[in-house]
């Protein structure tokens, strides 16, 4: 759609490799482990601070979880590098993007993997626990993708700048 002219910036994880694209490099997302406020998650806590991963990963296959269908990858990659395996169970509810995923969990009980800065605001309100990052934390490189040639370079500028303050705050 960014090639096609029918969108002016995007922010992607991905860079790709489109000759008339730009990718711009500006942050960083780390995807983690979230869940409704009203989760009963004292038994996962016990097992991730134990280092009793196999524990953990039973309790959490027990667990009502939610997904994208787009990023059903943050849930494999995640999986893969804290836990070392892939999942082996489906989210049991698949919603249309990440704010939906953090509206149902929203003062309620299940999972989902996501990027933190999608969750952030929902977490300061106490919508939502942050219940782990991993012992060592799954990051991105986040870019603003415009096309070379534009006439809207000005108002594409101001939009990546108030993203970027939006990003550090």
């Amino acid at each position: 759609d960014l090639d096609g002219g029918f969108l002016d910036l995007i922010v992607t994880p991905k860079r790709g490799n489109q000759q008339g694209l730009d990718y711009v490099p500006f942050s960083k997302e780390r995807i983690v482990l979230i869940a409704g406020s009203k989760t009963n998650t004292d038994s996962l806590a016990r097992f991730i601070q134990a280092g009793k991963k196999k524990s953990a990963i039973e309790f959490l296959k027990e667990q009502l979880w939610y997904s994208t269908a787009a990023d059903m990858e943050h849930l494999k990659n995640f999986w893969l590098k804290h836990f070392g395996e892939h999942p082996d169970f489906s989210p049991n509810y698949i919603v249309p993007n990440i704010s939906s995923i953090i509206r149902c969990l929203s003062n309620g009980t299940g999972f989902s993997i996501v990027p933190d800065f999608l969750c952030r605001d929902a977490i300061s309100a106490g919508q939502v626990k942050l219940i782990w990052e991993g012992d060592t934390p799954l990051e991105n490189t986040l870019f603003f993708g415009t096309r070379k040639k534009t006439m809207y370079r000005k108002e594409i500028a101001e939009l990546q700048e108030l993203l970027r303050q939006k990003w550090e705050a």
